[in-house]
């Protein structure tokens, strides 16, 4: 079966915001790897490694769920062709990137949230507070993947009814 171009361009762009959320979360791990092992504790300097640490792993979280929301707008709502296009894939990534880095990394920064942890000679969101963890899971890792899991079963749903029609 042969793809379209349009949504090969799309296809292509989603692997793109995934391949830089992945490549900036790896990024992130290996700065911190360096510069961990000289064992700077100081709060300054393990606030903006961790920071960028969580938004890179949300931003990884989001690009799946990005990818997800795409193929339900092809498999369900392949009526509204406006869905369908660019434009709004590029808004949904801008849209993205922007509630990661205005949500997730800011309730943890009032409330030390972030700390060197000496095991593993890295700089992480803390589970010593209750607060923190029960932010930074949802917001950041649990709800994106959860709603993935979710609209992948839908999808499945969908094709697996499309099937048994055809089957007919």
């Amino acid at each position: 079966m042969k793809i379209p171009w349009p949504a090969r361009l799309l296809n292509y762009f989603l692997a793109c915001n995934s391949s830089f959320s992945g490549c900036t979360f790896l990024l992130v791990i290996i700065w911190q790897i360096i510069v961990g092992f000289e064992q700077l504790t100081t709060a300054s300097w393990c606030t903006i490694p961790t920071v960028s640490l969580a938004t890179s792993l949300a931003a990884v979280g989001n690009s799946f769920l990005l990818h997800a929301i795409s193929r339900l707008f092809f498999l369900k709502f392949y009526k509204y062709k406006r869905l369908l296009k660019f434009p709004i894939h590029f808004i949904m990534v801008i849209v993205s990137w922007t509630i990661i880095i205005l949500v997730v990394p800011i309730m943890p920064l009032f409330h030390n949230g972030y700390q060197y942890e000496i095991e593993s000679h890295l700089c992480l969101g803390t589970t010593k507070y209750a607060l923190t963890v029960f932010y930074l899971l949802p917001t950041g890792y649990m709800l994106p993947f959860l709603a993935v899991i979710e609209i992948y079963a839908y999808t499945r749903v969908i094709i697996s009814s499309l099937s048994l029609f055809q089957k007919l």
